[in-house]
């Protein structure tokens, strides 16, 4: 960054010190969450779920589908279902502790308030919270006073934690602040330090334009900032405009760049899609599961797709009629644990019937179940799923089937 971005308003920082490692450690690998619905390779992504990305030249996948967002948000409604979120424009995503799922460590923030979740909270995934699955780190009411935000609203659409806990975001709109009225513009970067209770203008949104125009050659507009993260001295970030750089990922190295090849043109997107946030994704992928239909009725039929799998190699469907969303299940690679109540009478009668369950990815890593879902009697159930990739040994993420409800 060689200096061109530093704090107002606080003590100077090095930027160095300050995002000299992150919280992930990619090689070209991101997690981005799209601002509407788009079009990947293998299937369709609603603006609620996050894509994986890869500059190896691997199409983007979904990483996290609204199915297993829905299961960890929890029903924080009331209705008996799962809850997804309504659009996530702000993501971070720490490492776990063995034995914890990934979404442990996934922070966000919400597009729009919804259900006592404000637009300006950053939030993480907490299983199992009396919130109904997620804690609130940062409260929208908290950053207004840290900010001084005049019209007593904000909205986080950015955000990155840098290895000392500085919050780094953005904003999804210019805000009046303090006493004299200083325009803090959307395409800024602001930092709260640990423990801080007053955040400063970090990086200047023409600071940030300079840096985005060297990287495209060109001096378009950049507009808002949409994503932010932190990575060996630099400062990744994503730009509402222009429509062409709008997935692209730039970094502030040399002045200026593209950070390892992830430009919205070799992203592999199949419509022009606008990405509104930004996490790196570290170790290797879990296999992404996803279902048809996440509602359905006794007798409809159903297919089970996944992706990432070892290509041409043995995978196990294992099923469940509970989830342990707190994360307590057995340790595995991948998403990091078997979620599935695994005392369950349908968990038993899965192992017992695993050839059954078994199938072989295809020489691109995918593979489909198809069958229906049980009658019962027309009773209420939920099935808890996941799929173990037999040769890497690395688990999918969890999704909840919820039948005649």
């Amino acid at each position: 960054m060689s200096g061109a971005c530093g704090r107002s308003r606080l003590a100077a920082v090095s930027f160095v010190l300050l995002c000299g490692a992150a919280f992930a450690q990619s090689g070209g690998r991101a997690v981005v969450s799209l601002s509407g619905p788009g079009a990947l390779p293998g299937g369709s992504v609603e603006d609620e779920e996050l894509v994986l990305v890869d500059s190896s030249g691997a199409p983007p996948r979904l990483f996290l589908n609204d199915q297993t967002l829905a299961l960890y948000l929890g029903d924080r409604n009331g209705d008996g279902l799962m809850d997804e979120p309504n659009d996530i424009d702000a993501l971070e995503i720490a490492p776990v502790a063995n034995g914890q799922p990934v979404t442990a460590g996934v922070y966000f923030s919400l597009l729009t308030d919804q259900s006592g979740l404000k637009d300006g909270d950053v939030l993480r995934f907490a299983p199992g919270a009396a919130s109904g699955g997620v804690e609130v780190v940062f409260s929208e009411a908290f950053l207004i006073g840290a900010l001084a935000a005049n019209d007593g609203n904000i909205d986080v659409d950015g955000m990155a934690f840098a290895p000392d806990g500085t919050l780094l975001f953005t904003l999804a709109e210019d805000e009046t602040t303090g006493p004299n009225n200083v325009i803090v513009e959307d395409g800024s970067v602001l930092a709260l330090p640990v423990g801080g209770t007053q955040a400063s203008v970090f990086c200047t949104e023409a600071q940030i334009e300079a840096m985005a125009q060297k990287a495209m050659g060109s001096s378009s507009a950049v507009g808002d900032v949409k994503g932010l993260e932190c990575l060996n001295g630099d400062l990744l970030f994503m730009v509402q405009s222009p429509s062409q750089h709008d997935a692209t990922v730039f970094s502030t190295a040399g002045g200026g760049t593209v950070y390892a090849g992830l430009a919205e043109a070799a992203l592999g997107f199949g419509n022009d899609v606008e990405a509104d946030a930004l996490a790196l994704c570290d170790g290797l992928p879990f296999p992404s599961l996803e279902l048809d239909f996440i509602q359905a009725k006794g007798g409809d039929p159903l297919a089970a797709t996944v992706l990432g799998l070892t290509p041409a190699s043995p995978f196990l469907l294992v099923v469940s009629g509970a989830a342990r969303t707190a994360g307590s299940g057995v340790a595995l690679p991948g998403f990091g644990v078997l979620a599935l109540e695994t005392f369950d009478p349908l968990f038993l009668a899965g192992v017992q019937n695993a050839p059954a369950l078994l199938g072989v990815s295809d020489g691109a890593g995918a593979g489909v179940y198809t069958g229906t879902a049980p009658i019962a009697g027309g009773a209420v159930y939920d099935v808890a799923m996941q799929v173990l990739d037999v040769a890497s040994g690395r688990i999918s993420n969890p999704i909840l089937l919820e039948v005649n409800q």
